[in-house]
């Protein structure tokens, strides 16, 4: 069978989804939901049926591999964290199905047949995502959860991993689909095997990291509506551990030049009965309402590194600067008093940075990072620590610690916050 062409590939996935939207009724933000929940399982569909167009079985079994490990590791992530949607349906917010569904059927159309499937299957990806933010179903970090995990999922088995790790779709004798794993021993491991290169100096970097985040206070302030200084996290289960995610992209555009881009979205909701009379200013809450809040950081930065040790490959150290975009809002109340709240309300910080990263033993390094700001109104501190390990050229794990320190004042919002997270992150190169 002759494969499509670009502008057929193109046809296929934009005709499918005009049936989609042409089926739901007007209403912007209803259609636009229902655009995500279809979406959703056409692009998996689209990729599935395209190792039929291009007669390819290899990547049917790659393709059913990386789907299947994106939906195990997405059902346990929901199980085992169990954190509150933001509509408070149920406690499975963390992480995004619907988008590891659509991210798993975009990355093998780009990965397996080229950007002509990929680009526009992407776009449709991101705006699943976006509707599962905006109709309350899930949080940012829950949606960059779900696209990392299908993200992950298709470099590991669509593109072989190769090192003192390999993981690869494969038959047994009978045809049955399975996976084989090969572990090189130590004695025979090469660490100059041209398969793993601990030289490799990458131009990308793709990195998710995630883990549980707790608070030592979180302190709000609204002069305008009375309420403060008022600390979240003496209210119902808010000092409770959620979990959060970031990503980062990393470009090195020449040694010892280093671009990097990173996404931090913290985001809470909860609803809880009052335990005694509150008094918030311009409300009063009585014991025993209910009670729902919601809290919202969201940070983007770009910083630029100078590397200082080019010549020195077990040490790495760069500075830099950049600024922090910062988006935030807090509401307050119920429905039956009503609620208080500031927001969203941006600003932007300029940002010194350092970073560096000394190798400890062959593949396992220990890294630490430092970024501190200042604004008008705003300081910001965060500062990272932990150890890398190298599994293959082109794939790095990690576990660190990070603190958060946070001061924000702009508009009729003050916001006094120390966040603590013990996270894991996965890194690919190339």
């Amino acid at each position: 069978m002759r494969p499509p062409t670009p502008t057929q590939r193109l046809g296929i996935l934009f005709s499918m989804l005009s049936c989609i939207l042409a089926t739901h009724p007007a209403q912007a933000n209803e259609t636009f939901t229902s655009f995500g929940d279809h979406a959703a399982n056409l692009l998996p569909l689209t990729a599935f049926g395209a190792t039929y167009l291009y007669d390819d079985p290899e990547g049917r079994r790659q393709y059913l591999w990386q789907v299947g490990t994106s939906i195990a590791v997405v059902h346990l992530g929901k199980q085992t964290v169990g954190k509150l949607r933001p509509s408070e349906a149920n406690e499975i917010s963390y992480p995004s199905g619907h988008t590891s569904a659509a991210f798993s059927g975009a990355a093998f159309l780009n990965t397996r047949y080229g950007p002509s499937w990929g680009v526009p299957a992407y776009g449709v990806a991101g705006l699943v995502g976006l509707s599962r933010v905006t109709s309350d179903n899930h949080f940012m970090d829950d949606v960059f959860a779900g696209a990392s995990i299908s993200l992950f999922s298709n470099w590991l088995f669509v593109t072989p991993m190769v090192g003192p790790v390999s993981v690869q779709p494969t038959l047994t004798s009978d045809g049955t689909p399975a996976v084989s794993v090969s572990l090189f021993n130590e004695d025979k491991r090469d660490l100059e095997d041209e398969q793993f290169d601990l030289s490799f100096e990458p131009k990308y970097i793709y990195t998710w990291d995630f883990g549980p985040v707790w608070h030592d206070h979180n302190r709000i302030v609204l002069p305008k509506a009375g309420l403060g200084p008022f600390d979240l996290t003496e209210i119902g289960d808010l000092d409770d551990v959620t979990w959060a995610s970031r990503v980062f992209f990393h470009w090195a555009s020449a040694n010892p030049h280093i671009i990097e881009l990173e996404v931090a979205p913290f985001e809470t909701r909860n609803a809880f009965v009052a335990p005694v009379d509150l008094d918030l200013g311009d409300i009063s809450v009585k014991s025993g309402e209910r009670v729902r809040m919601s809290y919202r950081l969201y940070e983007y930065r770009a910083t630029y590194y100078y590397n200082l040790a080019q010549a020195n490959e077990d040490f790495l150290f760069g500075v830099g600067g950049g600024l922090t975009m910062i988006d935030k809002a807090f509401t307050f109340g119920n429905d039956q008093q009503g609620f208080v709240g500031e927001g969203p309300i941006y600003s932007f910080v300029p940002t010194v940075s350092a970073k560096g990263r000394m190798a400890l033993y062959e593949m396992i390094g220990l890294f630490g990072e430092v970024n501190w700001g200042q604004g008008s109104n705003d300081k910001i501190f965060d500062f990272n620590l932990g150890i890398d390990v190298k599994l293959a050229t082109q794939w790095l794990v990690s576990l660190g610690y990070r603190l958060v320190d946070r001061e924000l004042e702009k508009g009729d919002l003050i916001n006094d916050m120390k966040q603590n997270q013990v996270f894991g992150s996965f890194s690919y190169l190339w």
